[in-house]
């Protein structure tokens, strides 16, 4: 239902329903900038679901690859938690290693990468929740998880 008011001059004034419509965008904006929803599951799956190129937040394997590769063999056991669609794993994997688990909340994203990178091993976890066995991974790579669980905005995060 459009909203309308009458004008000094006697003509409707239709602007309240538009007023109203840029109020709903611009909180619709500030949610998907929220660094609140980076915690959930719905968050992720809603990004990835209208995502479909490969993002680094913060470095690629070209960056990164110095610190790592003197530290890493070819049969290290890695697990890179909170992959998203990094095309890190996939980098390191064209590096010669090659025994890598990615891990993600979203089982949206987790689907497009198996697609994408078929060689690679790709599993939806929950990186607070994880099933794997103790001592199973000789290198972990956080790629935003940490920042993700921090940024939710929730007092007592799922660290157990």
């Amino acid at each position: 239902m459009e909203s309308s008011s009458i004008n000094e001059d006697g003509t409707a004034n239709n602007n309240i329903n538009e007023n109203q419509k840029i109020k709903q965008s611009q909180e619709e904006n500030f949610e998907s900038l929220n660094p609140q929803g980076y915690a959930k599951k719905e968050y992720w799956n809603e990004r990835f679901e209208h995502t479909d190129s490969n993002f680094d937040w913060y470095a690629d394997w070209d960056q990164l690859s110095k610190y790592f590769i003197p530290i890493l063999t070819p049969d290290s056991k890695i697990l890179m938690v909170g992959c998203g669609n990094s095309q890190m794993s996939n980098q390191m994997y064209l590096s010669n290693f090659k025994n890598i688990i990615n891990i993600d909340i979203s089982g949206i994203v987790i689907s497009k990468m198996k697609e994408q990178y078929p060689n690679l091993n790709y599993i939806e976890m929950d990186a607070t929740k994880m099933t794997f066995p103790n001592n199973k991974f000789d290198f972990v790579i956080d790629k935003g998880t940490l920042d993700a669980i921090m940024c939710g905005g929730d007092p007592n995060p799922p660290f157990e």
